[in-house]
Protein backbone atom coordinates (compact mmCIF):
# COMPACT_ATOMS: atom_id res chain seq x y z
CA UNK A 1 0.00 0.00 0.00
CA UNK A 2 1.74 3.13 -0.58
CA UNK A 3 1.34 6.69 1.35
CA UNK A 4 -0.36 9.33 0.18
CA UNK A 5 0.34 13.38 0.22
CA UNK A 6 2.49 14.40 3.36
CA UNK A 7 1.91 16.78 5.15
CA UNK A 8 4.72 18.68 7.82
CA UNK A 9 3.39 21.23 10.14
CA UNK A 10 0.43 21.41 12.38
CA UNK A 11 -1.85 24.39 11.08
CA UNK A 12 -5.38 24.20 10.51
CA UNK A 13 -4.53 26.14 6.72
CA UNK A 14 -2.07 22.94 5.94
CA UNK A 15 -4.91 20.18 7.31
CA UNK A 16 -7.31 22.06 5.28
CA UNK A 17 -4.82 22.28 2.07
CA UNK A 18 -3.85 18.30 2.50
CA UNK A 19 -7.78 17.84 2.22
CA UNK A 20 -8.01 19.51 -0.95
CA UNK A 21 -4.67 18.75 -2.11
CA UNK A 22 -4.67 15.29 -1.49
CA UNK A 23 -8.50 14.90 -3.19
CA UNK A 24 -6.97 15.99 -6.59
CA UNK A 25 -3.82 13.59 -6.69
CA UNK A 26 -3.34 10.67 -8.06
CA UNK A 27 -1.95 7.54 -5.35
CA UNK A 28 1.08 7.36 -7.19
CA UNK A 29 2.23 11.24 -7.63
CA UNK A 30 1.10 11.69 -4.18
CA UNK A 31 3.08 9.41 -2.83
CA UNK A 32 6.25 11.05 -3.81
CA UNK A 33 4.91 14.46 -2.57
CA UNK A 34 4.78 16.50 0.67
CA UNK A 35 3.03 19.74 1.47
CA UNK A 36 4.87 21.89 3.99
CA UNK A 37 3.55 24.65 6.16
CA UNK A 38 6.01 27.67 6.30
CA UNK A 39 3.15 30.19 7.06
CA UNK A 40 4.25 32.84 9.87
CA UNK A 41 2.18 32.64 13.56
CA UNK A 42 0.03 35.66 14.49
CA UNK A 43 2.66 38.57 15.94
CA UNK A 44 1.24 42.07 15.00
CA UNK A 45 4.00 44.02 16.96
CA UNK A 46 6.15 47.24 15.95
CA UNK A 47 9.59 46.26 15.65
CA UNK A 48 11.05 48.92 17.98
CA UNK A 49 8.31 47.38 20.82
CA UNK A 50 9.27 43.39 19.19
CA UNK A 51 10.82 41.76 22.13
CA UNK A 52 13.32 39.59 21.57
CA UNK A 53 11.34 36.30 22.85
CA UNK A 54 8.21 37.70 20.69
CA UNK A 55 10.77 37.64 17.78
CA UNK A 56 12.06 33.82 18.74
CA UNK A 57 8.29 33.05 18.68
CA UNK A 58 7.46 34.78 15.83
CA UNK A 59 10.63 33.97 13.17
CA UNK A 60 13.39 31.85 14.85
CA UNK A 61 11.22 28.78 16.34
CA UNK A 62 9.05 28.66 12.75
CA UNK A 63 12.88 28.94 10.78
CA UNK A 64 13.99 26.08 12.81
CA UNK A 65 11.10 23.65 12.12
CA UNK A 66 10.42 25.01 8.81
CA UNK A 67 14.27 23.04 8.55
CA UNK A 68 13.53 20.53 10.64
CA UNK A 69 10.77 19.20 8.34
CA UNK A 70 12.75 19.55 4.97
CA UNK A 71 15.76 17.68 6.69
CA UNK A 72 13.46 14.79 8.16
CA UNK A 73 11.64 14.75 4.24
CA UNK A 74 12.09 10.66 3.12
CA UNK A 75 14.40 10.54 -0.01
CA UNK A 76 11.17 9.26 -2.01
CA UNK A 77 9.37 12.41 -1.57
CA UNK A 78 11.02 14.53 -4.26
CA UNK A 79 8.48 16.96 -5.48
CA UNK A 80 7.89 19.70 -2.21
CA UNK A 81 5.07 22.09 -1.95
CA UNK A 82 5.70 24.82 0.60
CA UNK A 83 2.87 27.32 1.94
CA UNK A 84 4.04 29.85 2.64
CA UNK A 85 3.11 34.08 3.00
CA UNK A 86 3.49 37.09 0.84
CA UNK A 87 4.89 38.78 4.12
CA UNK A 88 8.47 39.08 2.52
CA UNK A 89 6.69 42.15 0.69
CA UNK A 90 6.61 44.10 3.65
CA UNK A 91 3.59 44.85 5.93
CA UNK A 92 3.40 46.70 8.87
CA UNK A 93 3.91 45.60 12.47
CA UNK A 94 5.21 41.91 10.92
CA UNK A 95 9.07 41.72 11.04
CA UNK A 96 8.96 38.32 12.26
CA UNK A 97 6.91 37.32 9.46
CA UNK A 98 8.59 38.96 6.70
CA UNK A 99 11.62 37.17 7.97
CA UNK A 100 10.11 34.03 8.03
CA UNK A 101 8.85 34.44 4.44
CA UNK A 102 12.17 35.81 3.13
CA UNK A 103 13.68 33.05 4.76
CA UNK A 104 11.27 30.45 3.67
CA UNK A 105 11.82 31.68 -0.14
CA UNK A 106 15.50 31.75 -0.13
CA UNK A 107 15.03 28.05 1.29
CA UNK A 108 13.10 26.67 -1.33
CA UNK A 109 15.59 28.42 -3.85
CA UNK A 110 18.57 26.99 -2.44
CA UNK A 111 17.14 23.54 -1.82
CA UNK A 112 16.21 23.32 -5.78
CA UNK A 113 19.96 24.66 -6.67
CA UNK A 114 21.72 22.33 -3.83
CA UNK A 115 19.57 19.57 -5.15
CA UNK A 116 17.44 19.02 -8.55
CA UNK A 117 20.25 17.17 -10.33
CA UNK A 118 18.81 14.45 -7.82
CA UNK A 119 15.55 15.09 -9.13
CA UNK A 120 14.05 17.58 -6.35
CA UNK A 121 11.26 20.14 -7.25
CA UNK A 122 10.72 22.67 -4.63
CA UNK A 123 8.16 25.51 -5.03
CA UNK A 124 6.22 27.76 -3.18
CA UNK A 125 2.49 29.14 -2.82
CA UNK A 126 2.53 32.42 -0.71
CA UNK A 127 -0.80 33.72 0.58
CA UNK A 128 -1.70 36.34 2.74
CA UNK A 129 -1.65 35.85 6.89
CA UNK A 130 -5.22 37.17 6.72
CA UNK A 131 -7.11 35.11 4.27
CA UNK A 132 -10.39 36.33 4.71
CA UNK A 133 -9.32 39.00 1.52
CA UNK A 134 -9.56 35.96 -0.85
CA UNK A 135 -12.37 35.70 -3.20
CA UNK A 136 -14.73 32.71 -2.31
CA UNK A 137 -13.98 29.51 -3.46
CA UNK A 138 -9.67 30.45 -3.18
CA UNK A 139 -9.23 27.01 -1.52
CA UNK A 140 -10.14 24.91 -4.04
CA UNK A 141 -8.17 26.87 -6.52
CA UNK A 142 -5.46 26.92 -4.20
CA UNK A 143 -5.81 23.42 -4.17
CA UNK A 144 -5.52 22.75 -8.27
CA UNK A 145 -2.51 24.88 -8.48
CA UNK A 146 -0.79 23.07 -5.70
CA UNK A 147 -1.75 19.76 -7.46
CA UNK A 148 -0.73 20.79 -10.76
CA UNK A 149 2.65 22.00 -8.96
CA UNK A 150 3.37 18.87 -7.53
CA UNK A 151 2.65 16.96 -10.21
CA UNK A 152 4.53 18.65 -13.05
CA UNK A 153 8.66 18.91 -12.90
CA UNK A 154 9.09 21.80 -15.10
CA UNK A 155 8.48 24.41 -12.84
CA UNK A 156 11.17 24.49 -9.78
CA UNK A 157 12.35 26.94 -7.41
CA UNK A 158 9.48 29.56 -8.12
CA UNK A 159 7.51 31.60 -5.48
CA UNK A 160 3.85 31.93 -6.55
CA UNK A 161 1.70 34.90 -4.85
CA UNK A 162 -2.12 33.62 -4.05
CA UNK A 163 -3.12 37.12 -3.30
CA UNK A 164 -5.65 37.73 -5.74
CA UNK A 165 -2.85 40.15 -7.55
CA UNK A 166 -2.72 42.71 -3.85
CA UNK A 167 1.03 42.16 -4.08
CA UNK A 168 0.87 44.20 -7.15
CA UNK A 169 -0.74 47.31 -5.37
CA UNK A 170 1.32 50.05 -4.17
CA UNK A 171 -1.00 50.11 -0.57
CA UNK A 172 1.45 49.50 2.22
CA UNK A 173 2.89 52.75 2.56
CA UNK A 174 1.27 55.27 4.41
CA UNK A 175 1.59 59.34 4.15
CA UNK A 176 4.26 60.51 6.89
Amino acid sequence: MTEGLLALGATRFLADMHDAVAALLAPEVAARCALVDATPPDCATPFLDLSDAQFEQGFLTPALDLADHLRSLPAKRTSLLLLGSVDHLGEWHAVPAAALAGFAIGLTRSLVLERMQAGLVVNMIAFPRDRSCLAEGWLGQAAQLAAALLSAGGVNGHVLPFDGGANLRMTKARQR
